[in-house]
């Protein structure tokens, strides 16, 4: 099996196709959001939009991220800024091929997906449904949690329609 890793980070993808966009990224790889939130509030930011991506990391725990996601977002607004928060991508429970995630850890997606989704809604915040995306178990993933190249595409796309919906002057 060849596994194919994707050259382009989704910033430098987002870049490329929507030119006009300014794209800053703070992604911290490995950390939870729900850890992250605790000292979101002093982080600076300088953009129009702010994208609050939930961490797959979260729904294998059972910390409380919906409480601290609308904390982050109330953050935003109050400086004037509209949010964009992202679903949560797809994994693959352990199997032969991979190794690493129980079928409880993988079945909580839903259910935060969903948290994730409300904390959009009662915010009115921009979702963008990661969940939704295309998703091929066994082919679309690497190792259980990162996507190869063609999932990421179809999950960075799913941010850029929330970020057009968002400001469809910068399309």
């Amino acid at each position: 099996d060849e596994i194919v890793q994707w050259s382009r980070h989704s910033v430098a993808e987002i870049a490329n196709l929507r030119p006009k966009w300014r794209v800053e990224s703070r992604t911290r790889p490995g950390q939870s959001l729900y850890a992250l939130s605790w000292e979101f509030a002093n982080d600076p930011r300088n953009t129009r939009f702010v994208i609050i991506e939930s961490g797959v990391i979260d729904s294998w725990t059972a910390e409380p991220v919906v409480p601290r996601l609308l904390d982050m977002i109330d953050y935003v607004q109050q400086e004037g800024r509209k949010v964009i928060i992202t679903g949560f991508a797809r994994q693959v429970e352990k199997t032969g091929k991979f190794k690493w995630l129980t079928a409880a850890q993988v079945g909580t997606h839903d259910a935060w997906n969903e948290g994730a989704r409300y904390a959009a809604k009662q915010t009115g915040s921009e979702f963008a449904d990661c969940g939704a995306a295309m998703f091929l178990p066994e082919v679309d993933i690497i190792d259980a949690v990162h996507p190869d190249m063609y999932y990421n595409l179809r999950l960075t796309w799913a941010l850029i329609d929330a970020m057009d919906r968002a400001a469809p002057e910068c399309r």
